[in-house]
């Protein structure tokens, strides 16, 4: 299936923050998403505190680039070149989650506007969380010091499944596989909070095994949405808490 653009009431938002941070020459804000003057976020957003990388692409990125803004690829190229030269671990994940979104929406599409090919950046990044493990290992700003999972761990289940020919693949292709970070189990675990108290309910109950199991509701577009999300995260070969 070939990329469509997301309808403009759904993007016209989100595009409004990156416009403002391109004027404001901000663009780097707007792909890490710390600053919350900058951050673009769903509501089935993994992260919080951080920008949403597929959001980031399919609501603002690839509109903007098919409404003639072409020199997107190459800023955000730079932006990740300046990325893996400083020490902002944050920034790191989202260039490792950047990549790792790409290669799911190479699976998801036929056609996308415009691929940057991670194997550029390969060597790099591999290096960088090297460097950088003992910091990943034991960051807990924000909503990280709640999961199970740390943030080296999250950086090495997203570069494991990165699709390093940045070609589209089909998903039948696209399989998780064992990769540069192998010393990684294949089964991780990961805690996915949705709403504020699904974060408190994560926070009061004991911590044990988790397991996956299919959100059950009475409404049926909540319902759905729901269910949604447990196909995404399953095919991510995740384990995923009974919280909803």
């Amino acid at each position: 299936m070939k990329y469509q653009l997301i309808s403009e009431q759904e993007t016209r938002f989100a595009i409004s923050i990156y416009q403002r941070s391109i004027k404001q020459k901000r663009e780097k804000d707007c792909f890490i998403g710390k600053d919350p003057s900058y951050r673009i976020t769903t509501r089935t957003s993994q992260f919080t505190t951080l920008t949403d990388i597929r959001a980031l692409l399919e609501y603002c990125l690839y509109p903007l680039f098919v409404n003639g803004d072409t020199d997107i690829p190459d800023r955000i190229s730079k932006i990740i070149v300046e990325i893996l030269d400083e020490d902002d671990v944050a920034a790191i994940l989202q260039v490792v989650n950047f990549f790792y979104m790409q290669s799911l929406l190479l699976a998801d599409y036929t056609e996308l506007p415009f691929v940057i090919q991670p194997g550029e950046y390969k060597e790099k990044m591999t290096e960088v969380l090297s460097c950088h493990r003992e910091v990943m290992e034991n960051y807990k700003e924000g909503e990280f010091s709640l999961y199970r999972r740390s943030m080296y761990q999250m950086a090495c289940g997203m570069i494991d499944k990165i699709n390093w020919d940045g070609k589209y693949i089909g998903t039948q292709g696209y399989l998780p596989r064992p990769g540069l970070c192998g010393h990684m189990k294949e089964e991780y675990f990961m805690e996915f909070e949705i709403t504020k108290a699904a974060k408190l309910a994560a926070k009061l109950l004991p911590r044990q095994s988790l397991k996956i199991c299919r959100p059950q509701t009475s409404h049926p577009e909540m319902e759905q949405n729901k269910y949604n999300l447990f196909i995404i995260l399953r095919s991510m070969g995740t384990w995923i808490r009974r919280i909803f």
